[in-house]
């Protein structure tokens, strides 16, 4: 990306993952076609048209076009904030070949979820051939069901977590029941959600915590975006009584907890490594 010589501006990015990074470098006279691109190059990401962009607070949209340019949205030291579920990661093919469609994609993620079940299914097909098709039908409509559900959990946990990060929520307060809270967020296009919970007081969160932490698997739900989606409860009780800073409110909290792994991206075991380490574990136990 051609950018111009004399350094004018630094911007801020962050995004609804948690991502972040600096534009530097970039004159306030480009346009924001321009910033895009050089966000993009920084995320590793393809930021089009499509893909949301705000700045400032109450969070103002920015423009798409060539004719509109970056002093006219952003100030030097700005964040903008980008939601990634609408961006594609940048990939390489090869020449001849072409893409799968998302919606193909995700069918084919779907059925592979279903699959393992399927297949021991398939095994006694040979000797009961009807029953075994029935119970392939039901097992599969079954995998099916509980797939589409955890899609529908991330697809709600990303705009909690996309409406806490750009600031777009608000706490409604139920005075007819001071235990419990409601809290109105943004959702997709111009609609707004709606969601109630039980308050949890500070001193219940001081003793939920440290029981979810001392569990190594389970303190992965402590990450922002896992908490949206796995607990929003807790999730929406720590933004709202925290304006939004979910993961800093988690260190206020409980000072004395070690919170460095939210700091560092979860390892995951490939296939064989888990299938390794599930034979280790059954040789250790014999």
């Amino acid at each position: 990306i051609e950018l111009h010589e004399h350094v004018r501006m630094r911007i801020r990015i962050r995004t609804s993952t948690g991502a972040s990074g600096v534009v530097d470098n970039i004159s306030p006279d480009d346009n924001l076609k321009r910033l895009r691109e050089a966000v993009g190059k920084i995320l590793g990401i393809e930021v089009g048209p499509s893909a949301k962009i705000v700045v400032g607070f109450p969070p103002k949209e920015l423009p798409v076009g060539t004719q509109s340019l970056i002093k006219e949205s952003i100030e030097d030291g700005d964040t903008i904030s980008i939601d990634v579920g609408r961006v594609e990661q940048t990939k390489k093919t090869t020449k001849g070949t072409r893409k799968r469609k998302p919606d193909l994609e995700t069918s084919v993620d779907i059925i592979d979820g279903a699959r393992s079940d399927v297949a021991e299914k398939l095994a006694s097909a040979a000797t009961n051939p009807l029953t075994a098709l029935d119970e392939i039908s039901s097992s599969f409509r079954t995998s099916f069901k509980e797939e589409m559900k955890k899609r529908e959990a991330e697809r709600l946990g990303h705009l909690r977590y996309s409406s806490v990060l750009a600031g777009t929520f608000h706490l409604l307060e139920n005075k007819s029941n001071s235990s419990s809270f409601t809290v109105i967020f943004k959702a997709e296009g111009k609609s707004w959600m709606e969601e109630s919970y039980p308050r949890y007081p500070p001193d219940v969160l001081q003793q939920l915590i440290p029981l979810i932490h001392s569990d190594e698997e389970s303190r992965e739900n402590l990450r922002s975006f896992n908490m949206s989606v796995v607990s929003p409860r807790v999730f929406w009780n720590v933004a709202v009584q925290y304006e939004g800073q979910v993961e800093a409110a988690l260190k206020k909290i409980c000072p004395a907890l070690d919170w460095s792994f939210l700091s560092t991206r979860k390892r995951t075991l490939s296939e064989k490594a888990k299938r390794a380490k599930e034979q280790k574990n059954n040789a250790e136990d014999r």
